[in-house]
């Protein structure tokens, strides 16, 4: 089995874009792709979180949605706060067994965490808890807008003093007007202690990778 769990610096930073890259380019291998969202919060008027929508269109996938969320919030807020509020604490046990069923019946699977990388999920436990309980290699999107460098490189340093296998970063484009999106993107590689595996341009459905980085020799493929 072959996967990634993909974090962020913050909420809205583009982590579900760079998944769905993910995942569209593991099924573009030949592979059969799954998405896992453990954690969400916040649905639509059809009961619908827009981010498993697009994990969802991105992947093929036909199964329930239960299978690939455990853990789906009413309410678009902090998710260890909604479980309180709705009396519904989060397991980690529940969530590693969803993703084991996952793995039993997908080449692939593309797990993305909610928030950032010490956003809370119960009264003891974070998304850095359930990457380690999943243990798949991380991938950290970083997105690049004012204030990206130095959140960037607090979480990078936090992702890598983790117990965690680690890949490295993407730079995700946010803002199509922003004048200093390359130099931005070049301090974090200058600075941080994990590698940059590539960026994705404003509007852009794929991820460039750098040269030093292949997708396939990752995955073994």
């Amino acid at each position: 089995m072959t996967g990634f769990f993909v974090t962020g610096t913050d909420t809205g930073v583009g982590k579900t874009h760079i998944s769905s890259c993910l995942l569209r380019e593991l099924r573009s291998y030949g592979l059969k792709v799954a998405p896992f969202k453990p954690v969400a919060s916040g649905v639509n008027s059809h009961g619908e979180n827009e981010d498993i929508n697009s994990l969802i269109e991105a992947s093929a996938f036909t199964g329930s949605r239960d299978e690939i969320c455990p853990y789906l919030f009413d309410e678009a807020i902090a998710p260890h706060i909604a479980a309180e509020r709705t009396d519904k604490p989060v397991n980690l046990s529940v969530i590693q067994g969803a993703f084991e069923r996952l793995v039993s019946d997908f080449d692939s699977v593309v797990v993305e965490g909610v928030g950032g990388w010490r956003v809370p999920i119960s009264s003891s436990e974070d998304i850095q808890s359930l990457a380690r309980r999943l243990n798949l290699p991380v991938i950290v999107v970083v997105g690049i807008r004012l204030g990206c460098i130095n959140h960037g490189l607090l979480t990078l340093d936090a992702v890598s003093d983790s117990t965690v296998p680690v890949v490295g970063w993407v730079a995700n484009e946010l803002d199509p007007v922003n004048t200093e999106f390359s130099e931005s993107v070049e301090a974090l590689r200058l600075r941080s202690i994990i590698p940059m595996l590539g960026q994705c341009g404003y509007g852009q459905n794929k991820i460039d990778w750098t040269p030093e980085f292949n997708l396939r020799n990752q995955l073994n493929i």
